[in-house]
């Protein structure tokens, strides 16, 4: 009996995590790709190399600010169901003090808490999804800045004062 008690709360405490983790692993975005360099010399296929770095890096980023809100917004939905969940356990074990209905009134209040702590659960699962799709954001946009630097650079290197006009274009983000 008692291993069936312990597997059932082991069950509760582990099933909304995993559960959190899975819905919010397949809401992430999985970003955009960085291109690959071209093997030619040619100024203009260059440019047009260098401009598509420059869309990569500002998709990578907003994909990473994006994915920085999501953990922001997962982080205080955790700390909201958490502190609900304080609040009424705290408030089940007040309302045993109440005379004649304190004890249902209690478990009424301890079931809403652990629905709460169910709840939170669920978030952290989230979160800890969202954490991961952070790191892997940060990355894309961190090889995407150095594929712009890179195609920025081989575009000076090869093209030299022909360059200045495609340097000189606005950025796309």
């Amino acid at each position: 009996m008692a291993v069936v008690i312990v597997l059932v709360v082991l069950a509760a405490l582990v099933l909304p995590f995993v559960g959190g983790f899975i819905t919010q692993s397949n809401r992430t975005p999985q970003g955009t790709p960085v291109g690959t360099p071209s093997d030619s010399n040619d100024c203009s296929v260059l440019c047009a190399e260098w401009d598509q770095r420059r869309l990569e890096r500002c998709l990578a980023e907003a994909t990473a600010a994006a994915a920085q809100r999501t953990v922001g917004n997962l982080r205080a939905e955790l700390a909201v169901a958490t502190g609900v969940a304080i609040v009424l356990a705290a408030s089940a074990a007040a309302a045993t003090l109440i005379p004649v209905i304190g004890y249902v009134v209690a478990a009424v209040l301890a079931v809403a808490a652990a629905a709460a702590l169910i709840a939170a659960e669920f978030i952290l699962g989230e979160l800890a999804a969202a954490g991961t799709a952070l790191e892997q954001a940060e990355g894309r946009a961190a090889s995407a800045r150095q594929a712009e630097a890179e195609a920025r650079t081989r575009l000076v290197q090869t093209c030299g004062d022909k360059a200045t006009a495609c340097l000189s274009r606005p950025g796309p983000c």
